[in-house]
């Protein structure tokens, strides 16, 4: 019997925001994240962002929301943008994610991966602020992967989901190293 089966021995594994934040499998990576400097977090963060925004976008491709969030991101990076413009972005990527999970004319599966994806995007946001946004950024983003998944061993896809997120992490890393 597969992990993910629901059974008294194997428990499927929970995948709202508190269990994937506490699961063993993401310590690592938050591990990780605190030993990089703020550039490395904001790079790191703005790239794979574009993955999990995808997720959003295909359950709610009129939705511009998610994305102007990852756009303003990068503006506020390169100093573009003031952060009251940029919080404001994180702010509408939030309701969007709050209408998304109540649009019923979605599957649950699929509005409650495209909720976490909105919610990473807003958290992008917060890691161009402060590093410390960082660990949100990654329990959204996880989960969204995870519950995108579903027919998946929620597990296998979790780890599969920090294994990407850790090898970006240590390729900007590497690259933020190189530059001084």
């Amino acid at each position: 019997m597969k992990t993910g089966e629901n059974n008294d021995s194997y428990p499927k594994m929970k995948t709202n925001l508190v269990a994937i934040y506490h699961h063993p499998g993401l310590q690592r990576l938050f591990n990780e994240i605190g030993r990089q400097d703020h550039r490395t977090l904001v790079l790191w963060a703005i790239d794979t962002g574009r993955e999990i925004l995808e997720i959003y976008e295909r359950t709610f491709p009129e939705d511009p929301r998610p994305g102007q969030a990852l756009e303003a991101a990068e503006a506020w990076s390169r100093r573009e943008i003031k952060m009251p413009v940029a919080k404001r972005f994180a702010k509408e990527t939030h309701q969007a994610a709050s209408e998304g999970k109540a649009d019923s004319t979605v599957g649950l599966s699929e509005r409650n991966a495209a909720a976490a994806a909105a919610h990473a995007m807003g958290q992008i946001i917060g890691v161009v602020h402060v590093g410390t946004h960082s660990t949100a950024y990654a329990a959204y983003a996880v989960q969204a992967l995870v519950i995108r998944n579903a027919e998946s061993d929620p597990e296998i896809t979790l780890v599969k989901a920090v294994d990407y997120l850790s090898n970006r992490l240590a390729f900007w890393a590497s690259s933020n190293k190189d530059k001084g």
